[in-house]
C-alpha cells in the first residue's frame, strides 16, 4: 500500500472484540458510493454500490470466514479503485487439520430499556417493544487429501424480529365532520385534549367520499391525547422482521511447487418486511429482498523467489427487490399506472401509503476477469495488472407510480385543493417498465514500491479506470437531448452522447522517511487523483420514468390541484442524467502528510493532516432554465417588480414561474457540476497488545464543504436552488461532523490460577461526535423552476438565526429549534437561510463486552460473551423535521439515532 495511506491489515481476524458477528463496515470522510468492496480481489458491489453483506440491512455476515482484511481509506495505491476507500477481504481456506466454529447470539427485549419514544396511546412510558434476535451458525475447514486438496465452509444465518414504535398523528374526531382547530399547541393549556369551540371552524359542510374514507384510515386518538390543533399524537408499533442466511465455500487444490487454485463461492439471501417503510400507519408493509452470489477461480503461479502471478475469473450477481404487502381500496385512486397513492393531508396529519419506491427490482450480473504480477527486482517492489467486466444493469423502479398529492393545509386537504403532485402519467399501451444496460470496465495499473535508500521508500502508481459509454438492451432508451430546445424525448441508443470516462488517469504518489537513526519516527506523505467511473446508479434513474411514461411534477405558484384527478400538464424529468452535459467523470484529489512516533513502548502516536478536494461531482440540477423577471417577454406575475434588476433570484430580480423550454416541466438531472473539500486534523494513540491490554484512541477534527452532497434527492439531500447562482448552495456537506472521537480498548484480566477464573477479557468502544447539520427548507418554489426553496430569517424577537429552542412541547416530541424564526420568502425569490445552516444534536455511545475464554484441550475452546450497548441507556436524538411549514412538528424530533441500551449474550466454540 502506498506509504502515505491509513492501513488497517489484520492477519487472522474473525470477530470483532466488542461486536462479535454483528459486522456492519461504516466508511466516512467522502463519498459512500466512492468505496470499493473486494472479496478476493473481485468486485462484489452491488448496483448501489454497496459491498460487503446485504443492501437491505446492511448486514455483512460471514465474519468468521474472513482470514485478514484491508480498509484504506487516503491515497491508497494504483492496485484499487474507487473515489472514497477500499475495503479489501481475503476468504479463510482449509489446512491439514480439521478446525472450525459453532456460535449463537441471542437478544430479547427483557434484557432492553425502553427507548425515549415508547409510549402507548395515552401518551404514558411503555416498555421497549418485542425484539427477538438469533444469529448463529459455524465453520469448518479441513483436508480432502492431505498437502494438495483443502476445503472450507461458513454458514451463518440471521433472524430477527425488531419491535418499533413510530408516532403517528392522527385527525381529532372532529376533522372527520369537515372542521379544523385554530389552537396553537406553542401556547395551548398544558394537557389539553380538547380543542375550544371558538376555535372550530367548519371547512366543509360535509367532506367528500374520498377525503372521507382516507380519514378513516388513521385510528382514533386516546382521550387523554393532547389536541395538538386538528390533530394528535398516536404511538404505533410495528415489527421490523428479518431473515437472511450467508454461506460460503471455499476449494483450494496445490496443483505443484510451482501452482495452486482455488475456488470459492458466496451466497447471501435476506428477506425483510418493513412495517413502516412508507407512512407510521403500519397498513402498507413493505417487502425487501437481496439475492447476491460471488464466485471466483483464481490460480497461483510462482515463476521463481521474486516472481508470482495471480490469474481470476469471477461472475458476481446483486439483486435488490421490492414489493408492498398491503393494498387499501381508499388510496387505490388510480389503478393505472399503480394502486396505492401517497396522501400527505396537511395540517399535521402524517403521509400515508405505501412506500412510494415500490415496486422496484434492480439486478446487475458482472462477469470479471483479472491478472496481477508481482516482482521483487532489487529494491523495487512492482506489482502491475489489469481488469475486465461485462457489466449488465436491469432497473425497474416505480417511483410514485400511484401518485403522491401533497397538501401544505389541513383546509385544502377537505376541499380537494392539493398543493404539489408528482408520480407517473397513465403509461401508454405495451409500456415496459424496465430498462436494460450495457457496458464495459477496463482498469489497468501499475505500481512500484521503491526503496530508494535505508531511510526512504517511495510509492509511485498509475491507474486507468475506463468504462464503455453504456447501451441500452430491452425496452428504448428515451432522453432529452437539449433540455432548452428539445420539443420532447428521443430515442438514443447510449446512456449519454459521449463517453465522459475516456480520461480517467489517476496517478498515485507516497513517501515514506525514517529521519533519526532510532527508527522510532516516521514521516508519510501521499497524494493521488481517483476517478468514479458513471456508472448505473447515475444514469439508470432517470430513463425508467422517461417516455413513455413520463413524469409528471405539478407545483403551481398560485391555485390549486383538483383531487384526485392526475394533472395535465407538460412531462418533467426526476433524477435524469445530463444526456449531453455529462463530459467528464467525477474524481477527487486526495492528499495527506502525517509523523508517527514510538513515544513509550509499544505505544505509537500520529499526527495527521488529511485532506481532499472533489470536481465534477454530479448534483440534480432544473436544466430547464428558470426565466428571470429582466428577460421575460409580454405580461409580468405580480411579484416582479416593473424594472428587474440584479442576478437572478434576487429580490431586485426575482423569476417568472416560467421556464425557458414550454415542451417540459422541470428536467431534475444529475449533472457534474458540484465541488467539495475536505480538511483534517487527525490524532490517533495506539497501545499495541503487551501485558495483556491494548487500546486505540483516535480523534478528527474536520470540516467538509461542497454545493450538493449527494445525486438524488432519495439520499436526503436536495438540489441546486439556483441554477444561476450555484454559490447559494455551497455550504457544510450533508454528512459533515466537525468532531469524532473514538476509544476501543480490551484488557485480559491477571487471574491465572484456575479455569474458572482465567480467560476473562474486558471489551469496549466509546464514541463521541458532534451533530450532522441540518437544511432547513420550506419545500418546492415553482416559481424557481421547481427548486428545493429555503426561506428567509424572520427577524423575530428573541431569535438569532441560529437559535435552538431545545424545549420539550406536549407529545411525545423534542421541539429543537423554533419555526417562528423563520418566514416564507417572496415568490421567485431565494431565501438568505444558508444551506445546511445548522447542526443537530450530537451522539455519544459506550459500549462494553464480558469474554470468558475456556481451553478444555488443547483443540477445544469455548468462549462466553456478554455484551452491552449503549452501556448508560444515552438517548441520541436523530435529526429534526426540517420542513418548517408542516404544522406543528415542524423542527421537532421524534426518532433515535441508536437504540436504547441493548444486551446480547453468546456461546461460541472453536475447534
Amino acid at each position: 500500500s502506498v506509504a502515505g495511506s491509513n492501513l488497517l491489515q489484520v492477519s487472522s481476524v474473525a470477530t470483532n472484540p466488542i461486536y462479535g458477528n454483528q459486522n456492519n463496515y461504516s466508511i466516512s470522510g467522502s463519498r459512500p458510493e466512492g468505496t470499493a468492496f473486494l472479496l478476493d480481489n473481485t468486485d462484489i458491489s452491488d448496483f448501489f454500490n454497496h459491498g460487503t453483506g446485504s443492501g437491505v440491512t446492511g448486514n455483512a455476515l460471514g465474519v468468521d470466514a474472513i482470514a485478514e482484511f484491508q480498509v484504506l481509506t487516503n491515497t491508497y495505491s494504483a492496485q484499487f479503485g474507487g473515489t472514497g476507500s477500499a475495503v479489501n477481504i481475503a476468504s479463510k481456506s482449509g489446512t491439514n487439520q480439521f478446525h472450525g466454529t459453532a456460535y449463537e447470539y441471542l437478544r430479547n427485549n427483557d434484557l432492553d430499556s425502553r427507548g425515549y419514544f415508547d409510549v402507548n396511546a395515552n401518551g404514558q412510558p411503555a416498555g421497549p417493544p418485542p425484539y427477538r434476535r438469533n444469529q448463529f451458525g459455524g465453520s469448518l475447514g479441513g483436508p480432502l487429501r492431505k498437502d494438495k486438496l483443502f476445503f472450507f465452509a461458513n454458514y451463518e444465518g440471521l433472524f430477527s424480529s425488531l419491535g418499533q414504535t413510530e408516532i403517528a398523528y392522527v385527525p381529532e374526531p372532529y376533522v372527520l365532520k369537515g372542521q379544523i382547530c385554530s389552537i396553537n399547541p406553542q401556547t395551548a393549556s398544558p394537557g389539553s385534549t380538547t380543542c375550544p369551540s371558538s376555535d372550530l371552524t367548519q371547512v366543509v359542510p360535509v367532506v367528500p367520499q374520498v377525503q372521507a374514507a382516507i380519514l378513516a384510515l388513521y385510528p382514533r386518538p386516546a382521550a387523554s391525547a393532547p389536541d395538538l390543533g386538528s390533530y394528535a399524537p398516536f404511538p404505533e408499533t410495528g415489527s421490523l422482521d428479518t431473515s437472511e442466511r450467508y454461506f460460503l465455500g471455499r476449494i483450494d487444490y496445490v496443483i505443484s511447487q510451482r501452482d495452486s487454485l482455488f475456488g470459492r463461492n458466496v451466497v447471501d439471501w435476506v428477506n425483510q418486511t418493513n412495517p413502516f417503510a412508507g407512512s407510521p400507519i403500519p397498513l402498507w408493509p413493505d417487502l425487501e429482498t437481496t439475492r447476491n452470489q460471488y464466485a471466483t477461480v483464481e490460480e497461483r503461479h510462482t515463476f521463481g523467489p521474486t516472481e508470482v502471478n495471480l490469474f481470476r475469473v469471477s461472475f458476481v450477481h446483486t439483486g435488490s427487490y421490492g414489493n408492498p404487502t398491503g393494498e387499501v381500496p381508499a388510496l387505490n385512486l388510480f389503478p393505472v399506472p399503480a394502486p396505492n397513492t401517497v396522501v400527505a393531508p396537511g395540517g399535521g396529519l402524517s403521509t400515508i401509503g405505501a412506500d412510494a419506491s415500490d415496486p422496484f427490482r434492480v439486478a446487475q450480473n458482472k462477469a470479471q476477469i483479472g491478472d496481477d504480477f508481482l516482482w521483487s527486482l532489487g529494491s523495487h517492489r512492482i506489482i502491475a495488472g489489469a481488469s475486465a467486466a461485462r457489466i449488465q444493469s436491469i432497473l425497474e423502479k416505480g417511483q410514485y407510480d400511484g401518485g403522491n398529492f401533497t397538501f401544505f393545509t389541513l383546509s385544502n386537504f377537505l376541499v380537494g385543493s392539493a398543493d404539489l403532485y408528482y408520480g407517473d402519467a397513465p403509461p401508454a399501451t405495451g409500456y415496459n417498465p424496465s430498462r436494460g444496460f450495457r457496458q464495459v470496465d477496463f482498469s489497468p495499473y501499475v505500481q512500484d514500491d521503491w526503496r530508494a535508500s535505508p531511510k526512504l521508500t517511495l510509492n509511485l502508481g498509475l491507474r486507468w479506470d475506463f468504462t464503455s459509454n453504456p447501451i441500452g438492451s430491452g425496452a428504448p432508451l428515451e432522453a432529452v437531448v437539449n433540455p432548452l430546445t428539445s420539443s420532447g424525448f428521443t430515442t438514443v441508443q447510449h446512456a449519454l452522447a459521449q463517453n465522459p470516462n475516456w480520461a480517467n488517469i489517476d496517478p498515485r504518489f507516497g513517501l515514506a522517511y525514517d529521519p533519526f537513526a532510532d527508527h522510532k519516527t516516521s514521516i508519510r506523505a501521499g497524494f493521488g487523483i481517483f476517478h468514479e467511473q458513471v456508472e448505473a446508479r447515475t444514469y439508470a434513474l432517470g430513463f425508467v420514468q422517461s417516455a413513455p411514461s413520463a413524469f409528471i411534477l405539478d407545483e403551481p405558484p398560485t391555485g390549486g390541484i383538483p383531487f384526485p384527478q392526475i394533472p395535465n400538464t407538460p412531462p418533467d424529468q426526476t433524477q435524469g442524467i445530463s444526456y449531453s452535459g455529462t463530459t467528464h467523470a467525477p474524481y477527487v484529489m486526495q492528499y495527506n502528510v502525517n509523523v508517527q512516533r514510538e513515544v513509550i513502548a509499544h505505544a505509537v502516536a500520529t499526527l495527521a493532516y488529511v485532506g481532499s478536494h472533489e470536481v465534477h461531482l454530479f448534483t440534480q440540477m432544473n436544466e430547464n432554465l428558470p426565466i428571470p423577471c429582466s428577460e421575460a417577454t409580454g405580461s409580468l406575475p405580480s411579484w416582479c417588480p416593473a424594472t428587474a434588476s440584479g442576478p437572478p433570484g434576487s429580490a431586485g430580480n426575482p423569476f417568472t414561474g416560467e421556464l425557458t423550454n414550454p415542451n417540459f416541466s422541470d428536467l431534475e438531472d444529475a449533472v457534474p457540476v458540484s465541488t467539495s473539500r475536505y480538511n483534517s486534523l487527525q490524532a490517533s494513540l495506539n497501545r499495541q497488545f503487551g501485558v495483556g491490554f491494548q487500546a486505540q484512541a483516535s480523534y478528527s477534527w474536520s470540516k467538509c464543504t461542497d454545493d450538493g452532497s449527494s445525486t438524488y434527492p432519495l439520499e436526503n439531500s436536495f438540489g441546486i436552488t439556483d441554477p444561476f447562482d450555484r454559490a447559494l448552495d455551497r455550504g457544510p456537506c450533508t454528512f459533515n461532523r466537525t468532531q469524532n472521537f473514538v476509544v476501543n480498548a480490551l484488557y485480559s484480566l491477571p487471574f491465572r490460577r484456575n479455569k474458572l477464573v482465567s480467560g476473562w477479557r474486558l471489551a469496549t468502544v466509546i464514541t463521541a461526535s458532534s451533530g450532522l447539520p441540518i437544511n432547513v427548507a420550506d419545500g418546492y418554489d415553482d416559481s424557481l423552476g421547481g427548486g428545493e426553496a429555503r426561506p428567509n430569517y424572520s427577524g423575530a424577537a428573541g431569535c438569532h438565526p441560529y437559535d435552538i429552542v431545545n424545549e420539550p412541547i406536549a407529545g411525545p416530541a423534542i421541539q429543537y429549534f423554533n419555526p417562528a424564526c423563520y418566514t416564507l420568502e417572496p415568490l421567485g425569490t431565494d431565501g438568505d437561510v444558508a444551506r445546511d445552516s445548522i447542526y443537530g444534536p450530537g451522539l455519544v455511545n459506550v459500549d462494553i463486552a464480558v469474554l470468558k475464554r475456556t481451553t478444555f484441550t488443547e483443540k477445544l475452546d469455548s468462549e462466553f460473551r456478554a455484551e452491552i450497548f449503549n452501556l448508560f441507556d444515552r438517548a441520541n436524538f436523530g435529526l429534526p423535521n426540517p420542513n418548517i411549514f408542516t404544522g406543528p412538528t415542524a423542527g421537532q424530533i421524534t426518532s433515535l439515532a441508536t437504540p436504547p441500551r441493548q444486551i446480547q449474550l453468546a456461546v461460541r466454540l472453536l475447534f
